[in-house]
Formats: C-alpha cells, structure tokens, sequence
C-alpha cells in the first residue's frame, strides 16, 4: 500500500517538475546541405541579419565530445585533436592573431575562440570557449556518429535556456557522416555552425556566413566562413545584451560606442 506521504511527495515532485519545465525554454537548430555550381557572394549589406536566441552567463563555456559505437578508435582521436584545435585560444595572448578577423571589417576570423577573444578586450561579458574531457559536466556535449540523419541533414543543435532571463543552461550538438565529412571543410564549417547556435545564435540570411541554414558549398568546398555576421550578432548578444535580430552589414561594434583596442 502506497501511504499518504508518499503521494503528496510524489505530487510536489510532480510540481516541482512542473514549475522547473514551465522555466526552460528550448531552441533546435538543423544544418542542411546545399551544392552549387556558381555562386557569388557579394559583401553583406542592411538587408542581411542574423537572428538570435539566448545567451551564456559564464566567462568560459566548456565542450567536449563523444562517438557513438559507429565511429572507429582511430576516426575518434583524429577528430577529437581537430575539434581540441578548432577551440584553441588563437587570440588569447592579447595581441591578435595574425591569421585571425579584423574587428570591424570583412577579414573572416580563424575560428570562434579568434573572435570571441577579439570581442572579449571590448567587455568581460564575451565568453570564451574551452575543452574539456569532462562531457558530462561540460556546457556544450557534441555527439558524433557515422550514421546518416533520416532527413539528410549534417547536424543539429539544442539550446536549453531559462524562459525569463534567456541564459544557456546546456547545449546539445550532434553530427552526422562524421567518417564521409571529417577530412573535408565541410566538416569543419558545420563544427563552427554548430558551436555558433550553442553560443546563443539562430541562422543568418547572408549565404557567406558560417550562420547560414545551409552548408553551401562550390564543387565540395563550404564558402561560409566567421565574419561580420557572427561579429554583429556576438557584440549583439553579449557586449549590448540585446536578442533582437542584427544586420550583416559591418559595424557593429561602432555602433555600441566601443572603442577599438
């Protein structure tokens, strides 16, 4: 026999649950793919933006990656160290990076820690990304399998966010194709889409950027790349603290009154 105390414990877990649901907020975001014979991306202009969705409150935000039984030992020391590099600190002494984006102007960045540490010497409220070989207490978890999305897509991101305050409470990443994908470009430009929606961003209008809803890639070479669109929306979110969708158009960080260091 079930007593008494029992249910109207179980009833206040219930509500609890309830109460905790009715708080969280959840984005999904899916990466298609998309090949052309020509394409030619002009720079972006006011009619391009980039939405937004939510946003961390943490100056680092950890990820990490696991592989499902499809993806062989080899295939999973290979990615891990390439993933490892796509989050290495490139900007991180302070003085730039060499290879890295302008702020500002149209130079693509080399990755989101490039940008992230460009945009972090203008306000402390820009996080910075870090691996860790925790995953299950890191803040982004990417899943990567060989296997095939049903409806062919490269990946998809969820973002679990508090309903009032739009602060990221986790993301969830996963890949597919990962043996098909891992030695090309491909690959990595759907990496950076991914980090970019567990960063807080949606999808972007301008096909040049990596934001865009699909992988457009010229005789199999993605053409996305991290530049104003990605800018824009990171001072947007995280130096202005706004979620209201933002232009393509470069200069952003004028906009905010910032100088340039």
């Amino acid at each position: 026999m079930i007593s008494i105390g029992t249910v109207l414990v179980f009833a206040e877990l219930q509500e609890q649950e309830r109460i905790r649901q009715e708080k969280i907020a959840l984005f999904t975001e899916n990466l298609g793919y998309e090949e052309s014979a020509h394409v030619v991306i002009a720079d972006p202009d006011a009619s391009d933006t980039i939405a937004l969705n939510a946003r961390w409150n943490k100056p680092v935000v950890t990820m990490s990656v696991t592989y499902d039984s499809t993806v062989g030992a080899e295939l999973q020391q290979s990615s891990r160290e390439r993933i490892k590099q796509a989050l290495a600190p490139s900007g991180g002494s302070g003085s730039g990076s060499s290879s890295g984006g302008n702020v500002g102007g149209t130079v693509p960045y080399s990755g989101w820690n490039d940008l992230l540490y460009q945009l972090g010497k203008q306000s402390d409220k820009v996080p910075v990304l870090e691996y860790t070989d925790d995953f299950d207490r890191a803040d982004i978890r990417l899943y990567l399998t060989n296997d095939s999305h049903p409806e062919g897509k490269v990946g998809f991101t969820r973002l679990m966010a508090n309903k009032v305050t739009k602060e990221i409470i986790s993301a969830e990443m996963r890949g597919f194709e990962l043996g098909r994908l891992v030695d090309s470009n491909i690959n990595a430009v759907a990496l950076r889409h991914g980090i970019g929606h567990a960063l807080g961003l949606s999808h972007a209008s301008y096909p040049g950027s990596v934001m865009h809803p699909h992988i457009v890639t010229v005789n199999g070479t993605a053409i996305g790349t991290l530049g104003p669109c990605e800018e824009n929306a990171i001072v947007e979110l995280y130096i202005k603290g706004s979620l209201e969708p933002v232009s393509c158009k470069p200069g952003a960080l004028a906009q905010v009154g910032l100088p340039k260091k």
